[in-house]
């Protein structure tokens, strides 16, 4: 492990995370990651425990810049419903009486002002994201192991995940999802590892969208993850930071009863929010890949220049078309 983390850390051609003062930080996490006994984010180059990083820096200006980037994280804080989104569940908050009376003569009474479906109007589907559930193979994770591979070498699978989220736009994975029965705690073995797990994947997402689309790379794409332990969800972020290193944060966490009231509509409604507030989130995303992967009609179209030929991904690498197309 230790000689796999030395190699991964010398193959890197970048800038370091260099402070104001001049202190590495890829140098102090690196020399701290060695010593630990045991497998850790750390090694994949993820900040996870900002605490334990923190304490790796003494002084105090490293710190406090160390604290802006890594908790204050200005300008990346995860979107939000609008008012009039809010407004719209709001018409589905009722008091249990109100609640009773609706079931008793039919819940398609409650339509506000206007006949509308449930999330029909103000939350329309996301054509371009792709659910795909149960048991499945990260196809970013496996393109990673197989860097390099030859026609002699035997293909390795990519992890398993518990569900992928997937960009319609060159099928680029954005989110993995990791999910147990039963709530152990933080700190049971089973909630380490699949933490451990998905942000692995997250950071093989990241490197692959930003490998496929090179306008991504200066603004350092978010991938994310969910993580569903019994009755309670929480929705994580992977971010770029300077140099090798990569920021796994919890932005919000949900949780909900193990057995439903009908009449309790507010409990219903703050779950709902939160998730419809992740999905906007996830379609914002898609909405950046989507951008950066149009491809302006014109440079489709036969020019008096060599730059008209459009790269797709059945065209060879060693193609003539792509001789003087920038990749």
């Amino acid at each position: 492990m230790k000689e796999e983390f030395q190699s991964n850390y010398d193959a890197y051609n970048g800038d370091p995370w260099k402070l104001a003062s001049g202190v590495v930080v890829d140098e102090v996490i690196a020399a701290h990651a060695k010593t630990l006994l045991y497998e850790s984010t750390l090694h994949s180059f993820i900040i996870e425990d900002v605490n334990t990083v923190l304490h790796l820096f003494p002084e105090k200006a490293d710190k406090d810049e160390l604290i802006k980037a890594l908790v204050e994280r200005p300008g990346e804080k995860m979107t939000k419903l609008s008012k009039n989104e809010q407004d719209y569940l709001n018409l589905y908050n009722k008091s249990p009486n109100e609640v009773d009376q609706l079931l008793a003569g039919g819940w398609a009474n409650l339509t506000g002002p206007k006949k509308r479906t449930i999330l029909g109007d103000e939350f329309p589907r996301i054509e371009r994201l792709i659910h795909q559930p149960g048991e499945i193979t990260s196809q970013s994770s496996g393109l990673r192991k197989n860097e390099g591979r030859t026609l002699s070498e035997k293909q390795l699978p990519g992890r398993k995940t518990d569900g992928l989220i997937i960009s319609a736009d060159m099928r680029l994975e954005i989110c993995t999802i990791e999910a147990a029965k039963k709530n152990n705690g933080a700190s049971s073995t089973k909630a380490l590892m699949d933490i451990r797990k998905m942000a692995k994947n997250m950071k093989d997402m990241n490197d692959i969208v930003c490998s496929k689309i090179a306008a991504l790379r200066s603004q350092r794409p978010t991938t994310y993850g969910i993580r569903i332990s019994g009755c309670e969800i929480t929705f994580y972020t992977l971010r770029q930071r300077p140099g090798r290193l990569y920021q796994l944060c919890i932005e919000s966490t949900v949780s909900f009863p193990a057995t439903w009231f009908r009449n309790n509509t507010t409990m219903i409604i703050l779950v709902l929010a939160s998730l419809l507030a992740f999905r906007k989130e996830l379609s914002q995303a898609v909405e950046q890949i989507t951008e950066a992967t149009n491809v302006p009609i014109e440079t489709l179209l036969p020019a008096d220049n060599d730059h008209f030929w459009p790269a797709t991904l059945t065209t060879p690498p060693g193609s003539p078309r792509l001789s003087s197309q920038d990749l």
